[in-house]
């Protein structure tokens, strides 16, 4: 695999990961907010606390993770549309070879 393709795919698999963690701790930040309300008044999910509250911060926060799980999608996609134009750009090469006669 190409250098520049793998360095992408190393970054993309890392993005994905801090997406994975930055969700799982909104979605439990969010069940333990609920918890705090009667079963009749639970906020909806659009409920994401005041500037500077921790639901919100982590809200932000998987929200970062996510755009840059999209940008280093993105970049992926790019390396391996530049790699098949090299490919296809590329001359075939010939090679002569010689026999000798003993």
């Amino acid at each position: 695999m190409h250098s520049d393709i793998a360095l992408r795919r190393r970054v993309l698999q890392r993005a994905y990961l801090r997406y994975q963690a930055a969700d799982q701790a909104w979605v439990m930040a969010v069940r333990n907010v609920r918890a705090w309300f009667p079963a009749e008044s639970k906020p909806g999910r659009w409920v994401i606390g005041d500037p500077g509250s921790s639901v919100r911060r982590l809200y932000e926060k998987r929200e970062r993770a996510r755009m840059q799980l999209e940008v280093a999608y993105l970049k992926l996609k790019v390396a391996r549309q530049r790699m098949i134009g090299r490919r296809s750009s590329e001359q075939p090469r010939a090679t002569l070879f010689i026999a000798a006669q003993m």
